[in-house]
């Protein structure tokens, strides 16, 4: 028995037995090719500013089952002369190469970044729910991004902050995953460089600036944070707790949670 529905969990988890036929077969990978291709147009919006970017800049360390924030900013190119523009425009420390990549990786010493971001087009906003390798679920918080047929429809999110959290924690709900194209306003040299975060402080501060500020056209001046606050557990632990955000003149992140430095 097949059952191949245009479900994403059920694209994913099909259940074959060995006397199907083919043709079962072949509707089923049909089922799977339609749920790869629904969300293709978010996922040409950041290739495109990938395209751009000739580094790319994060506050983040991931492995396989989970990401995290990490204690600095590291920013990687694969150009020994844009390595060396940054190394001149910012101070940081070289480290070695990642493994595999042949990317030059420096970690940025100071905590507060200038930058300037050209328009609107080069941020993508979006919360993203997972089925294995495969997005389920794109939306901004309240509509959906993708894909084209539900584009602008309400996507049933919770609109309270801890409702959104509690339901990504357990795996029902989708978390933060932003994309922004911007420059180094100290290393104008650079160029465009790549930033991604999947810090919830991160996205709430940046939808709460372009609020803010009522961007709707031209380039933003703003600057990207890693706020810091030192704690000690019960058992007399200290920790750093850091959480990633964006600001400039007039605005500031609102309070929220501080995600645990490792």
């Amino acid at each position: 028995m097949i059952r191949c529905t245009d479900h994403p969990r059920w694209s994913r988890t099909t259940k074959v037995r060995h006397n199907q036929t083919g043709s079962s077969r072949k509707n089923c990978r049909v089922a799977g090719y339609r749920q790869k291709r629904r969300f293709e147009v978010v996922e040409a919006a950041e290739r495109a500013l990938r395209g751009l970017a000739v580094a790319e800049l994060t506050a983040e360390i991931r492995s396989l089952h989970r990401t995290v924030t990490g204690t600095a900013w590291t920013i990687s190119s694969r150009e020994s002369a844009v390595e060396a523009a940054i190394a001149e425009a910012l101070p940081s420390d070289r480290l070695e190469r990642a493994t595999g990549t042949g990317d030059y990786v420096r970690s940025v010493l100071i905590d507060e970044i200038a930058i300037k971001i050209d328009n609107p087009e080069y941020v993508l906003s979006r919360l993203v729910l997972m089925n294995g390798e495969e997005a389920e679920h794109v939306c901004d918080g309240s509509r959906y991004l993708s894909p084209r047929r539900e584009l602008g429809r309400p996507c049933g999110c919770p609109s309270r902050a801890f409702q959104r959290k509690a339901l990504a924690r357990s795996g029902a709900g989708p978390r933060p995953d932003v994309v922004v194209l911007l420059r180094l306003l100290d290393a104008p040299r650079v160029g465009p460089v790549l930033l991604r975060s999947t810090s919830w402080d991160f996205f709430f501060s940046l939808r709460g600036l372009i609020g803010h500020q009522q961007w709707v056209a031209g380039p933003l001046e703003a600057c990207i944070k890693l706020q810091r606050k030192l704690m000690k557990t019960r058992s007399g632990l200290e920790v750093a707790l850091v959480k990633q955000v964006i600001a400039c003149d007039g605005f500031e992140s609102p309070g929220s949670f501080y995600g645990l430095a490792v």
